[in-house]
Parts: structure tokens; sequence; C-alpha cells
């Protein structure tokens, strides 16, 4: 019996979508990135000999922020990104041999940048004050907010101005923006006092605000009536009429007010 030696060539078909390396990315670009910018490069590989042209497109997601390169799989910046606005993008991304294709999702986070100054809540701050406030003691609170995060959105407060140098009068607390009293005041010696202050974050470099203070100081009644002069011995006649001025005093009170 005789042998034949027969050779069968097997015709590919596309019967094989693209599969992605990962059907779940995760990566990050920074806020405010450049156009063009690379975010991440997708790859897909196709079992199908004759089908090996894969081209890449964006089906969802990203907002019109993203583009991909059809050809490469290249994820690049196409518009404007602020993670104030919007911290993350879900784009779906499809891979393509002509006829047959597969999807996979990128998640892409937008990392801060130290772009916002601290505002603070009051251009103007006004507090009082009752002269006799015991020192030390919280007269106030000032606050700013920073919409950045981590170390960016960190604000310390600090004087920067007085109205009189060399007070030291008040202080500020650089973590809280407590205002301190941490002289004792008197009304009769000064009923306003001016400070210029200043919120800075921790963010590099540093980005800051500035607002001001008026402390006004309440009067209290501490202080008595005194005569103008020391009293007068003063003669009268005898036959003096019933309501006769003999003289007239003079008493004045520091205190404002009915005080």
């Amino acid at each position: 019996m005789g042998a034949i030696l027969v050779n069968i060539a097997i015709t590919d078909v596309n019967d094989n979508p693209p599969v992605f390396q990962n059907v779940m990315y995760n990566t990050s670009v920074v806020e405010g990135a450049n156009q063009d910018t690379r975010v991440l490069t997708v790859s897909a590989t196709d079992a199908d000999s004759t089908s090996a042209d894969i081209t890449y497109s964006i089906i969802s997601g990203g907002d019109n922020r993203f583009v991909i390169g059809p050809t490469d799989g290249r994820i690049t910046v196409a518009g404007a990104l602020d993670r104030e606005t919007k911290a993350g993008y879900t784009v779906t991304v499809r891979a393509s041999d002509g006829s047959l294709s597969s999807t996979a999702t990128v998640a892409i986070s937008v990392l801060d940048v130290n772009d916002n100054s601290p505002i603070f809540t009051e251009v103007v701050y006004s507090f009082t004050l009752p002269e006799d406030t015991i020192a030390p003691s919280v007269v106030d609170r000032v606050l700013a907010t920073d919409l950045d995060e981590g170390s960016n959105g960190e604000v310390r407060y600090q004087i920067v101005e007085e109205g009189a140098p060399g007070e030291a009068i008040f202080d500020l607390n650089p973590l809280t923006g407590e205002l301190m009293l941490v002289q004792a005041v008197d009304f009769e010696v000064k009923q306003l006092y001016y400070l210029k202050i200043r919120s800075t974050d921790q963010g590099q470099p540093p980005l800051t605000s500035v607002s001001v203070i008026y402390i006004n100081v309440l009067d209290v009644n501490d202080n008595s009536p005194s005569f103008s002069h020391e009293p007068d011995i003063v003669e009268v006649r005898e036959d003096a009429d019933i309501g006769f001025q003999l003289v007239t005093v003079l008493a004045t009170d520091q205190d404002s007010g009915k005080n």
C-alpha cells in the first residue's frame, strides 16, 4: 500500500476581536497640563493574522478633555483640566480590527497643583472688646479657606501690620486663626485698634491673601466721678434767703455715655 503527502493550508478568517492588555487602566495627570501632554498608552493584540491592523477610539467619557491616537493608542490631553472643578474622569476606549472590537476602561485622576490662594471669609473683620477683658483671652476668630488639597490647602495666619507698631496688644494663632488679647486695653486710652493680617498656604510656591481687623474697645463703668478741685470753705450770711446759691461745684467722669 502506498502513501501520499497532502499539504492542507488553513485560511484565516477574522474570528478574534482585538484584546486589550488590561480591562481596567488607572493613571493620573496634573491639573493645568498642556494640550498634547501624554496621559497613557493603551495596547491591544489580535490573534488573527489577517486583521492585525487595530484602530483605537474613545467611545464615552472624558468630556472631550482627552483624545487617543487611532493607530498607537496614545491618550493625550485635549482640553483644560481643573481638579477643583472635576477630580477624575472615566474614559471607555475601543480597539477595532475593522469588524470586531473590544473595550477597556481608563480611570484618570486629576492631581492637584497649588493654583488657588487662600481666601478670607471677610475682606474686613470688625470685632468688639470690652475694656475689662482679662488678658490672655480669645477675642474672636478669622478664617480663610483654600480650594486646593493636601499641603496646598493648609492655611497659616499671621499679623503683618499693626495700627501702632510695637504695641503687641494682640496675637494671632497661626493654626486656628484665633485672635488673642495678650495685654489689657483701656477705653479711656484708646478706643480702636487696626491689624493687617495674612493667610498663606503651604504649597510650593506658597500663595497668600490679606485682610484687616478693626477691634472696637467698649467702655465699662470703671471710673468714679471726680471733682475738679478740692472743696472750698464758703461763708454765708445768717440771713441769706432759702435757695441762695452758695457755690458751683463740677465733677467729671472719664467713662462714656451713661457711664
